[in-house]
């Protein structure tokens, strides 16, 4: 049974409080919108680009486990830091610090090795000789850096336990 409504009055259930003004992102996505084909939604510019790409790999349980022990280190969640470590990896390949590091250390050792021989031996060094092994040390330094490198990775290779190949369904 209805209930009988005075004239005048309203037929539904009013709100206490008035509506909120539409939101200034509202109104950029409607200024941004006109013409009506060519709807764009803008993002505030205090906000990060939205990220709506992935890229994803299969990893085995021991690798898995050392990503996140290397997020939990920089405390970050994986997903940060696998993001933060694939930005931050070397754009062009080539050489990395660390085997330009190990390069100099190379050619330093082979000078202060030939060095102190000859002292030892009480042999003088000339200008020209000291030269001559700065330029062997130096020429032959990266080639040494890299082959040292290879070496460390495939013996890390040899002593990781190789993921387990898939099953295909």
């Amino acid at each position: 049974m209805r209930a009988h409504v005075a004239v005048g009055e309203p037929h539904e259930l009013q709100p206490l409080s008035p509506s909120p003004a539409p939101s200034l992102s509202f109104l950029r996505r409607v200024v941004i919108a006109w013409p009506p084909s060519k709807i764009q939604f803008r993002r505030c510019p205090l906000k990060p680009p939205l990220r709506t790409k992935s890229v994803g790999t299969k990893v085995s349980e021991v690798e898995f486990a050392l990503l996140e022990e290397r997020a939990r280190g920089a405390g970050l969640r994986l997903a940060e830091w696998v993001r933060e470590a694939l930005l931050a990896a070397p754009v062009e390949p080539g050489v990395d610090s660390g085997e330009v590091a190990l390069a100099e250390v190379l050619a330093l050792r082979s000078l202060l090795l030939n060095l102190h021989f000859r002292v030892a031996k009480g042999e003088p060094v000339a200008e020209a000789e000291m030269r001559g092994l700065i330029e062997r040390a130096d020429g032959s330094k990266m080639q040494r850096a890299r082959e040292r490198m290879e070496a460390v990775r495939t013996a890390a290779r040899a002593t990781d336990p190789e993921p387990e190949p898939e099953a295909e369904n």
